[in-house]
């Protein structure tokens, strides 16, 4: 049985924790880093509150039946190829004009911007760095959170019906930009993409009922934004 497979032990999260501080305090700049360090405590606080009260292991929707990997690889990358699409059309109508971000282009651009702007130069002046930090530890670590995060809110819902579960999505978007609001340094536009790319996150999550899929998502995004400044170089 492989580590995806089964449920998440006491062991696994207390390693998990540790490794993700010590990226959080080495690889971030102060405020970005006190922005994960803080996300890594709210998944261990759900966490126990699971165990404590709900005598849960980590179930929806983070531990399912892990059996299509190519289907999750597809369907996270045309979400995002949608989530490019929708963010360039709504930033146009929003911000009409701007050069930077009125096509998928200027979004892509932004993110990258963000992302580097948000490292410290240990980080920035290694690209395998940059990419494990940001296409693997940071995907793994939101979109945990955004599990946890949308599970609670899941629970506490009355009436499971559509508008409920988009209304949580939008909240759950809306709280990781203000989450973020610190390393976007006020940057509405960056606030705006990140309000989208969360709400479609959780609302895949519900979607497909674990994690997987959504991770896979917050890997092309950074990984594309990591890479973005390399691809373009000289063009």
């Amino acid at each position: 049985m492989s580590i995806w497979s089964r449920n998440i032990n006491e062991l696994d999260l207390v390693a998990a924790l540790l490794v993700a501080l010590l990226a959080m305090l080495l690889l971030f700049d102060h405020d970005f880093g006190l922005i994960y360090i803080s996300m890594v405590v709210v998944w261990f606080v759900f966490y126990i509150k699971d165990k404590l009260f709900y005598d849960k292991k980590i179930t929806f929707p983070v531990e399912q039946n892990y059996h299509n990997r190519i289907g999750d690889i597809l369907l996270a990358f045309g979400i995002y190829a949608g989530f490019l699409l929708i963010s360039s059309l709504i930033t146009n109508t929003f911000a009409p004009g701007t050069i930077q971000t009125n096509s998928i282009y200027g979004i892509i651009s932004t993110m990258s911007a963000d992302l580097y702007q948000a490292s410290t130069p240990i980080l920035q002046d290694s690209v395998i760095l940059m990419v494990l930090g940001w296409a693997l530890i940071i995907p793994i670590i939101e979109t945990s959170v955004t599990g946890k995060l949308f599970e609670a809110g899941y629970d506490s819902l009355t009436n499971k019906n559509t508008l409920a579960i988009v209304i949580l999505c939008l909240i759950i978007g809306a709280g990781f930009a203000v989450l973020h609001l610190t390393s976007k340094a006020g940057n509405s536009t960056s606030l705006m993409i990140t309000f989208i790319f969360f709400s479609i996150t959780a609302g895949l999550i519900y979607y497909k009922k674990d994690l997987w899929a959504a991770i896979w998502l917050h890997i092309f995004a950074n990984a594309t934004a990591v890479l973005f400044p390399l691809l373009t170089r000289g063009g």
